[in-house]
């Protein structure tokens, strides 16, 4: 069931008031279940202004990590102005950190529709940041787009690799199976 947009921002933000994290997992749950009504939303600089309030609210990764694809639906409907917001979250301060963790994670289902330049520019302007959960996104946002662009994101990380934190570098090198995880190392792999 759809709610109108002005009615699941009010019960969104009714219940990131109340207490208790299940129900800040659920505002947030709401938000991922309309991403598509909320990405063709005719004022895209209001719905983002909407979500930068809703994320910044009693905010914790999960709640964070469920919204920011929200915001990455939204870019393929407004790539202009998601473009533009995201490179000001990036390069807000350090003390708004999950602003900053979604404009860096808000791509990472977007596989080829991903705007490399801005992914990188995010990265690269939120990689002197000490938070871990800016490093650890930097990392996974960057190996979520090597598995669609290895050679580029490659190239990335041998033109940065002393402007990126080493958990944000092993991070982007980790290829996950369901066997078992390995950690490359530049592209070698030792027995």
């Amino acid at each position: 069931r759809f709610l109108e947009l002005p009615l699941l921002f009010s019960t969104v933000k009714e219940l990131l008031q109340l207490e208790e994290r299940e129900f800040h997992l659920t505002a947030a749950d709401l938000i991922r279940q309309q991403a598509v009504r909320i990405a063709k939303g005719e004022d895209p600089e209001s719905l983002l202004r909407e979500l930068e309030s809703i994320i910044e609210t009693k905010a914790w990764w999960d709640t964070v990590d469920t919204i920011a694809p929200v915001v990455g639906t939204m870019f393929l409907s407004h790539p202009r102005e998601v473009c533009r917001a995201m490179q000001r979250w990036a390069r807000l301060p350090k003390e708004r950190l999950w602003l900053r963790r979604v404009a860096i994670l808000h791509q990472l289902k977007l596989k080829k529709n991903t705007d490399e330049e801005l992914l990188f520019q995010c990265c690269l302007e939120c990689a002197d940041d000490q938070e871990f959960f800016i490093r650890k996104a930097i990392g996974w946002a960057l190996r979520e787009y090597r598995k669609t662009n290895k050679s580029a994101v490659d190239q990335f990380l041998t033109d940065h690799e002393s402007d990126l934190s080493s958990l944000s570098l092993r991070e982007a090198r980790l290829v996950r199976s369901s066997r078992h995880r390995t950690i490359l190392q530049n592209s070698n792999t030792v027995d």
